[in-house]
């Protein structure tokens, strides 16, 4: 009787599972890229090429864990410096994964990490990414924070990271006038003997908006306009 019981739950939960999994999301692409001698208009040059052809697979599950696989292989020519095909070549290879947690719809966690090896003219270099972040939001306040780092293994081997604080906030009785405050520093080291200063820098912003459309803080704040390029 129990293991019948048992093997129907089991049954449940697996026919749960795969109604929930979402299609994997498959992309390719190539690109190429061209750079030119700007110094000279009357003798303009052909620097650099890159051409890079590139796949990737995106899997979620139960919209609340993400996990992409990536590979991408190029060939990068300096024109000034070799023509040896086997020195141009450079593979990447990537692995995301991300985990989203809501609770209690106050509060929204999430995780992500990003090992990548590179491998370019014989000398491999591995790299790791890793984020946590936190969300805290109410009706009239929001508070986000988060911290990330990136590993560097192999080649010189070094960690960044990024420490970010934000706080939203706007009037009960005036919507319309949104601030946000926020805090960003960025620290440096080594993993062997070299010693440096580890603070690179600490941004302190302070922004205000008047809003007549009611719009999220983060459309407002933190949406990236197309004129904000480097």
């Amino acid at each position: 009787m129990y293991k019948k019981m048992i093997y129907v739950v089991l049954n449940l939960i697996l026919i749960n599972m795969l109604f929930c999994l979402q299609r994997p999301v498959i992309k390719t692409g190539i690109s190429s890229n061209n750079s030119f001698n700007r110094m000279d208009l009357n003798n303009l040059k052909t620097e650099y090429i890159s051409d890079n052809l590139y796949a990737s697979v995106k899997e979620n599950f139960f919209d609340i864990f993400s996990i992409i696989y990536k590979i991408e292989t190029g060939y990068s020519n300096y024109i000034k410096l070799t023509d040896d095909i086997e020195k141009l070549k450079e593979i990447k290879l990537y692995n995301s994964l991300q985990f989203n947690l809501t609770l209690i719809n106050f509060n929204h966690f999430m995780l992500i990490t990003k090992p990548m090896l590179f491998f370019k003219s014989d000398i491999y270099n591995i790299k790791l990414y890793n984020k946590f972040s936190y969300e805290f939001k109410i009706t009239d306040f929001k508070f986000k924070s988060y911290y990330s780092n990136d590993i560097q293994l192999l080649k010189d081997k070094q960690i960044y990271h990024n420490f970010n604080f934000s706080f939203y906030w706007n009037m009960p009785k005036q919507k319309f006038i949104k601030f946000k405050i926020g805090i960003n520093s960025y620290l440096h080291h080594y993993l062997d003997e070299k010693k440096i200063n580890p603070i690179k820098k600490v941004n302190f912003t302070f922004e205000m908006c008047f809003d007549f459309n009611n719009l999220d803080f983060d459309e407002i704040f933190d949406k990236i306009e197309e004129n904000n390029y480097e």
